[in-house]
């Protein structure tokens, strides 16, 4: 678009110029004196052109970098999260905790959201340089902040929390996978085709062995 008009007002110019200093049956001496003036005009507005095109391929260099940074941000953060769970709510000390000790244990030690996630998916960066699929990020998003809360929640009966915390898992799991494939396109190493073939794959693969319906 900038080019477009860069392009459309160099033309203009130099007709408006033309007509300015070029009159006709002017003399060869003043023609070619126009002739360097037009060409060192040209040079500088080309010049002013390419260091525009420079800087703006930079400066999306610079917010693709960024967003890659906080893809892998969040996926860290995911695993970090994956790790805890397995420790601390699915280790074989859990499975002696029922009833009321787990709900205790869940007040004492309760799920927290992923800080970077959310600054991830609210970040204007993700619809400019992310790929298609990447609006499917919302949804699982939104999904596991539901499982998260009601594992967190009183209202909810504790014998069934342990089933929650092993798809709270798996959807963390999930997300984490489906950001890797993000990082991948954003930073060029897929084309959208590919980004959009691996969604499909995992999430078919999650959907076949998702514990809850």
């Amino acid at each position: 678009m900038h080019s477009t008009f860069i392009i459309i007002g160099i033309i203009v110019l130099g007709i408006i110029l033309s007509f300015i200093f070029v009159p006709y049956g002017a003399q060869p001496r003043r023609r070619d004196s126009f002739i360097r003036f037009l060409l060192t005009l040209l040079a500088t507005l080309a010049g002013v052109f390419l260091a525009f095109q420079i800087n703006n391929y930079q400066e999306t260099q610079n917010e693709k970098g960024f967003l890659v940074s906080l893809l892998d941000q969040s996926a860290s953060e995911l695993e970090v999260e994956i790790e805890f769970i397995d420790r601390n709510y699915l280790s074989s000390n859990m499975d002696k905790l029922k009833g009321e000790e787990l709900e205790e244990f869940i007040r004492i030690y309760p799920l927290s959201g992923v800080i970077s996630l959310d600054i991830l998916l609210n970040s204007a960066l993700l619809p400019i340089f992310g790929s298609p699929s990447s609006a499917n990020l919302h949804s699982v998003k939104r999904d596991l902040d539901t499982i998260r809360i009601n594992i967190n929640s009183v209202a909810v009966v504790p014998d069934s929390k342990t089933t929650l915390i092993k798809s709270y898992k798996q959807w963390l799991t999930y997300l984490r996978q489906l950001l890797l494939v993000e990082t991948s396109y954003v930073g060029g190493e897929i084309s959208a085709e590919q980004a959009s073939e691996q969604y499909k794959s995992l999430t078919d693969e999650f959907s076949s062995s998702s514990i809850l319906d």
